[in-house]
């Protein structure tokens, strides 16, 4: 953080800060899974003043106007995901769509930027802005199609393998 400071100081940094917003989430996140056996259980048995702290300090943190450079983003994507963490250890999701996603996402993810790459040449580059809900449809319908063709074709090699 110290060097963000010094480098926003002397104008270096890009006005832009997307680059360094987020920095400590990974730092937090190597926290929480070094101490997870020390956090969860305190967690389980604070959970509905653990629970209501975190979604009142991240609202709190949300709404105020730091002077400090990238600490309210930085601060408010911990608080979030905290807040995320803490949820899902009570609620537990077992909606269809989320699990095939779960088991589907190495494609969904690698293959999302061919059909992004495709339609942002499409029309000479003016689709995106001109349709920007018809360009996410599209883009999650393609992204879902190349899931389904790379599912197909990797049962049927597993089958020629191992029949």
């Amino acid at each position: 953080m110290f060097i963000i400071i010094v480098f926003k100081k002397r104008g270096y940094l890009i006005t832009n800060p997307i680059w360094y917003n987020t920095f400590l989430s990974f730092a937090a996140g190597l926290l929480y899974s070094q101490f997870k056996s020390q956090i969860e259980p305190f967690v389980h048995q604070w959970y509905w003043i653990v629970l209501p702290a975190c979604i009142l300090v991240f609202f709190s943190v949300h709404t105020q106007n730091f002077a400090f450079y990238g600490l309210k983003d930085n601060l408010t994507s911990i608080l979030f995901a905290l807040s995320i963490v803490v949820v899902s250890m009570k609620i537990k999701v077992g909606n269809k769509a989320l699990i095939w996603c779960g088991t589907k996402l190495f494609p969904l993810y690698i293959y999302q930027r061919i059909p992004m790459i495709f339609l942002s040449k499409f029309d000479g580059g003016v689709f995106i802005s001109r349709h920007p809900f018809a360009y996410v449809w599209l883009c999650l319908l393609i992204t879902i199609a190349i899931a389904l063709l790379y599912r197909s074709l990797s049962i049927s090699q597993l089958e020629r393998k191992h029949p």
